[in-house]
């Protein structure tokens, strides 16, 4: 028994390294660019990563949740529907590689990103795989390294470095990344023929659109932000705000080992969940500002107002109410409309920037009071969609 508890808590252990370590190397490699080089360049390679994480949802159109479950009913047959899967979003990968002919930039450059994202799309089709059999130690050992390979370029080449060779080191950790869980997965899982399998998209359009639609809504103030700031407001925007999400992937991580008991409650132990979560959150928030503005003072030399830093709170506080609404609308067949919340906050958090980004004093309190009241409808939503539906669909 001690033996079988310690077993499951470092598998629990491994997968919250996985989950964060994406994140926290994010962070450490905004500082060292930042501060080695500057903040305008990290702010050109946000743009680049933030266009490329839209891109590399697309070409996962679903995957994950999809196989997961084919994987669950039909464990004998992994390398067969893994393949499938790859067989048909492949002329996805291949549609966007071909947008990249169009782009107004550089031969070299186009030709980096395409590297970047043909790796990228091998790579990450081995997520569900890693996921499903546990086997989260080889994601962290393999992010480790490719932030290892990223971090040294930059160090070595703090003096010179450029937009070209931050997309060029990171094209190259992607690329060593690829081959190496290609050749680990190599013996049991085999790549398809490349023939075209529109049933299957088809199968796994629902469950791209609840992720997508989800990418969207949390992006749509960075996108605006891209448009309308300068290069280190850019950077200092997406520092703060990759703070702020970090804090609210609680809520995730904190629910995720008990997604099952949610699914079991009724409607009144629901809601209680719900509002108990909030006052986590809320306490969280508050504490956790403190904590952010240090980091960006310390290791990044710039602050940020105490606006900026109230509004930051508020936006933190109403996922940890909705999160646990979200889950028995899902299991009852209500992930049409988590969706359509989704798309009507994307629009809400893309007009509020729009309209508060150009004539707020630095830019970023627009975006950040945009996002913050995009949060804050959402919860007012889920609470009226909570009194309406819930109760009838989660009587017990």
């Amino acid at each position: 028994m001690r033996f079988k508890l310690l077993n499951r808590a470092v598998v629990i252990g491994w997968s919250t390294i996985n989950t964060l370590s994406g994140a926290v190397f994010s962070v450490l490699l905004s500082i060292e660019v930042i501060r080695l080089c500057s903040k305008e360049l990290w702010g050109s390679m946000v743009e680049v990563l933030l266009w490329f994480g839209i891109a590399s949802h697309i070409l996962n159109f679903g995957n994950s949740n999809l196989l997961s479950r084919e994987f669950s009913l039909m464990p004998q047959d992994i390398s067969f529907n893994w393949g499938k899967s790859l067989q048909a979003r492949f002329w996805l990968y291949v549609c966007l590689g071909g947008l990249l002919v169009f782009l107004p930039l550089d031969i070299k450059m186009k030709c980096l990103l395409f590297v970047y994202l043909s790796a990228n799309f091998l790579y990450r089709s081995y997520d569900v795989i890693i996921l499903f059999r546990r086997q989260f130690s080889i994601a962290v050992t393999l992010e480790t390294g490719g932030f290892l390979i990223i971090s040294s370029y930059v160090y070595i080449t703090s003096n010179n470095l450029t937009l070209l060779g931050l997309v060029s080191v990171y094209s190259m950790a992607e690329v060593c990344k690829a081959v190496i869980i290609y050749l680990l997965f190599l013996p049991e899982i085999k790549i398809p023929s490349l023939s075209f399998n529109m049933h299957y998209l088809i199968i796994a359009f629902p469950f791209f659109l609840l992720e997508f639609t989800g990418l969207l809504q949390s992006k749509a103030d960075l996108m605006c932000v891209t448009y309308f700031l300068s290069k280190d407001k850019i950077a200092q925007f997406q520092v703060y705000i990759n703070f702020l999400l970090l804090v609210q992937s609680v809520a995730g991580f904190a629910l995720a080992p008990f997604v099952k008991n949610i699914y079991r409650m009724g409607s009144s132990t629901v809601k209680k969940l719900a509002l108990n979560f909030l006052r986590f959150g809320a306490m969280l928030a508050f504490v956790s500002i403190f904590f952010i503005n240090f980091f960006t003072r310390y290791f990044y030399h710039f602050s940020m107002s105490p606006l900026i830093l109230c509004m930051g709170v508020f936006f933190i506080i109403p996922v940890f109410y909705y999160v646990p609404v979200i889950y028995p609308l899902i299991k009852h067949g209500k992930q049409n409309l988590v969706v359509l919340l989704n798309v009507i906050a994307a629009l809400i958090a893309a007009i509020l920037n729009i309209i508060l980004i150009p004539i707020s004093p630095d830019g970023i309190s627009g975006a950040i009071a945009a996002s913050a009241i995009t949060q804050w409808i959402l919860l007012f939503s889920y609470i009226v969609i909570q009194k309406k539906l819930i109760p009838d669909a989660l009587t017990t």
